[in-house]
Parts: structure tokens; C-alpha cells; sequence
């Protein structure tokens, strides 16, 4: 544990530690973004002919070849970037306070009926979800 009395504070003649990155230095992002967008000659994967292009047109059509020759990956990859990446279960589940009286009634229902042991703990379970929600959960269960 360091002493207190030898601890001083920053200042003009007690400055703090070069960490991070030195000012000036580019991010990665930035860098190859740069990258990307220049142009060389590139063997055209797709029609094999010399081309003209920026490097990321290179990568694309490099990305394609790989899609036409069956990468599934590159196939996936392709799909995502041009349709939007397909959302998974937890994503596409209803945001409860987006939902009607009537929508969160029959959520709730399916979402107990599991742990209803008696036809008593049916009853209960159908009474407080119709107080609760202001809905009759028999005439939504039979939409």
C-alpha cells in the first residue's frame, strides 16, 4: 500500500504517466479505411480479367468467388450485409410495455398454464390474470 505522505499530486512539475495511445496516432478503423479505398490492379476473381479497382471492391468480389465456390460462411456473410442479419429469438420477443392489456393477458397465461398443478390452481391463475390485466382470458383464448 503506498504511503500517503509520499504521494504528490499532478502538476506542472509532477505530471502524470504517458498512457493510451499518443495523441496523433490514427485508429485502426481509420487506417484501414485508407487501405480500402485504394486503387491497384486486381485480377477480377469473378470474370479473371486485370482490373482497376479499390481494394474493398477486391475484397468484395474475392468474397463473392468464395460464396460461388460454396462457402457457406462467405454465403452468410453476403446475405447479412445485403439483407440484415436475421434476428434471434431473444431479439424478436415482445417488449412488454409495447404490448395491449389483451397481448399481455395471453402472455402471461401461456407463460403459467405450465406450472398449474389442479384444476383449483387453473381457476385461481385465470381469476388473478382477469383482475389483474382487466381482460377475461377465456374470450381471448378462444381468438
Amino acid at each position: 500500500m503506498p504511503n500517503p505522505q509520499n504521494l504528490k499530486p499532478f502538476g506542472k512539475n509532477n505530471p502524470p504517466p504517458g498512457y493510451g495511445r499518443p495523441k496523433g496516432s490514427r485508429n485502426r478503423s481509420t487506417i484501414l479505411r485508407e487501405i480500402l479505398n485504394l486503387e491497384h490492379n486486381f485480377k477480377n476473381p469473378i470474370t479473371h480479367k486485370e482490373e482497376k479497382m479499390e481494394v474493398e471492391k477486391a475484397v468484395d468480389l474475392a468474397l463473392v468467388k468464395e460464396a460461388l465456390d460454396g462457402d457457406i460462411t462467405a454465403i452468410k456473410e453476403i446475405k447479412d450485409s445485403v439483407y440484415g442479419k436475421i434476428p434471434n429469438k431473444e431479439e424478436t420477443k415482445p417488449n412488454p410495455a409495447m404490448l395491449s392489456n389483451e397481448e399481455l393477458a395471453r402472455e402471461m397465461f401461456e407463460r403459467v398454464v405450465s406450472v398449474w398443478e389442479s384444476e383449483q390452481d387453473r381457476i385461481d391463475g385465470i381469476e388473478w390474470i382477469n383482475n389483474e390485466f382487466g381482460v377475461d382470458v377465456e374470450t381471448l383464448l378462444k381468438d
